[in-house]
């Protein structure tokens, strides 16, 4: 009677928060459900790899552990899921927590899928000392079903910082990345890329695998606390997970507000966590989101995001970075770290009447806001989005950031797709470790790039299809795969088309060109706007004096006009390079159709009036 009793007191405390909280619609009639035997839902821990990753050029490999991870466990997706026709379950994994030195279940969640993707998970590997984690990523829809070129280590990024100052205060800086082209890897700056509501760029980066690193091309994605469900990770005892016919089923979810106010990114990783790492003895393992830096200049494109959201509020970044520091320093109480503590503390908080007051007078943030981190799904109808508006004084609608995510219950043959998409989604895993570990057992010096394709056999359920928003265009044109192009097909149009025109311009343009050369020096500095190719060796002097000026005069404003329309150009980088070979070759073909026709056949034009006049 006293357990069921403790069980009801716990219940209330929790669906009490939920409401309170103001993030999460409750039922309040209704009791939470009971954690799973032998499941501890955890209030802290790793964020799910496919949920959010901190933005770096390149992953580093992962820590090799000695423990051999346990086997996957069965997980079953719960019935309420957010609504929309993107939204996909992502099975969970094990990650090893070095802080109590075991494993830990990253739970499954609901996913509204970045368009044009799909998700590539990981696995645990075996290695020499032990086992390391290969991490998955986004890949784009074709990639995932073809080869995929696993490239040597990139060179050491080159990045310093922006070499010029923002177009404007809504630009966010997006830092150089290695680049392979052909047979070497070349570096393509950094470039400034506009603000853009709902929508955060992604940038391009390497992932790590033991057969080389894969290039994940940047793409559009949803802000950070809008990108769907994320459950929390859970402690299961090995007595139970190891009994037969065991599913886990995952039941609480994280509070988007309160992920903002408690991220951190694990010293020299990409992976997020969550929750009461406020120990001033982690801080240097555990960095705060806000002081992670890419390539040690740039920020992390989430939580820029949500700066340049809030642009307008200053007191928005200065209220985030004054709680952690009140958290660090003891003046406001740490998270509780598991749901259990988290009953236990939001339980004293409602007998001390201090649900609604704020924790300090400067930090505009409740007591019981600052404490609650989990919520049961189950109770759950709709989720509240604001990044902690309360920290800019802001309120409702008004806020920047101001999303209602409702969560409704899925139908049958909804679910039954969701578990042949899970099942599809192990074959992939199993079937990339298998590729991935024959690859890396090449007798080579990988040096240079290897095909790997994920072989799928085909009992494997078929691939989903979604139906998403249409992201907006993307912000830098590729290198690897537009330039190489402009390469190839270059030399044959000046073969085709510039062999007979040389030769009637050589003796009849040569005064002409002359009077006209200042123009086109000023077309050719204008011509640096793009962003710069790869190092081609400079052009010979004496081309580019005999070829015809005035085209390059008409050309000029033409690219000048080009970027303008991409409203997020590139900017150059700080030496000036050479101009594009591309451009020198593709402009006499055309420049040479524009210029005027030589005198000749204007005589001719003359004498036809008067062959007609008989």
């Amino acid at each position: 009677m006293m357990m069921r009793l403790s069980r009801l007191t716990a219940a209330a405390a929790v669906l009490a928060a939920a409401a309170l909280f103001g993030l999460f619609a409750a039922d309040d009639d209704e009791e939470a459900p009971p954690q799973q035997e032998g499941v501890q839902a955890q209030a802290r821990g790793p964020i799910h790899e496919a949920f959010a990753e901190a933005s770096d050029s390149m992953a580093s490999p992962g820590a090799v552990v000695t423990k051999e991870p346990p086997d996957p466990i069965e997980e079953q997706p719960p019935e309420e899921k957010p609504e929309g026709d993107n939204v996909v379950w992502i099975p969970g994994y094990w990650a090893f927590d070095e802080e109590a030195e075991e494993f830990l279940w990253v739970s499954g969640f609901w996913r509204a899928v970045p368009p044009g993707r799909t998700w590539v998970p990981g696995s645990w590997q075996k290695v020499q000392g032990g086992y390391q984690w290969v991490a998955g990523y986004w890949a784009e829809e074709k990639q995932a079903e073809e080869e995929a070129d696993y490239l040597p280590p990139p060179p050491q990024s080159l990045e310093r910082g922006p070499s010029t100052e923002a177009p404007a205060e809504d630009y966010v800086y997006v830092p150089g990345i290695w680049v392979y082209q052909v047979r070497r890897f070349v570096w393509r700056p950094g470039f400034w890329v506009r603000h853009r509501p709902s929508w955060v760029w992604v940038p391009d980066c390497y992932k790590w695998t033991p057969a080389g690193y894969v290039f994940v091309h940047g793409y559009w994605d949803a802000p950070l606390a809008e990108r769907g469900l994320l459950f929390a990770p859970a402690r299961i005892s090995p007595k139970v997970y190891a009994r037969r016919g065991f599913v886990y089923r995952p039941a609480y979810v994280v509070q988007p507000d309160f992920i903002v106010g408690s991220l951190f990114v694990r010293s020299g990783t990409r992976r997020y966590y969550f929750g009461d790492y406020f120990d001033p003895r982690l801080k240097k393992r555990y960095v705060p989101w806000f002081d992670h830096r890419v390539d040690r200049h740039g920020h992390d494109v989430n939580y820029v995001y949500y700066r340049h959201a809030y642009a307008k509020h200053a007191s928005w970044e200065k209220g985030v970075k004054a709680l952690y520091a009140a958290r660090y320093g003891g003046d406001v109480q740490r998270p509780p770290t598991t749901l259990v503590a988290q009953t236990k503390v939001v339980t004293k908080i409602h007998s001390d009447r201090k649900a609604d007051v704020a924790v300090s007078k400067t930090i505009n943030v409740t007591h019981l806001q600052n404490v609650t981190v989990l919520a049961p799904v189950s109770k759950t109808k709709t989720v509240k989005v604001t990044a902690l508006s309360r920290l800019a004084d802001v309120k409702g609608d008004k806020a920047p950031v101001a999303r209602t995510i409702r969560v409704e219950k899925a139908k049958e043959a909804a679910v039954k797709e969701e578990r042949r998409h899970v099942e599809r989604m192990k074959v992939v895993a199993q079937q990339r470790k298998v590729a991935e570990t024959k690859a890396a057992k090449r007798d080579d010096k990988r040096d240079t790039p290897v095909k790997v394709k994920i072989e799928m056999p085909k009992s494997a359920p078929p691939p989903r299809t979604f139906k998403s928003q249409t992201p907006p265009p993307p912000p830098v044109k590729r290198v690897t795969e537009d330039r190489t192009r402009d390469k190839d097909k270059a030399p044959p149009k000046d073969k085709a088309t510039t062999k007979d025109k040389d030769k009637t311009t050589k003796d009849k343009g040569p005064a002409k060109d002359k009077d006209k050369a200042p123009p086109k020096d000023k077309g050719s500095q204008k011509d640096k706007t793009p962003p710069p190719p790869p190092p081609p060796p400079p052009p010979p002097p004496p081309k580019d004096k005999d070829k015809s000026p005035p085209k390059d005069k008409d050309k000029g404003p033409a690219k000048d006009k080009g970027p303008a329309k991409d409203k997020t150009p590139p900017p150059p980088p700080p030496p000036p390079p050479p101009p594009p070979p591309r451009d020198k070759d593709k402009a006499p073909p055309k420049d040479k159709d524009k210029t005027p026709p030589p005198p000749p056949r204007d005589k001719e034009k003359d004498k036809g009036p008067k062959k007609d006049k008989p």
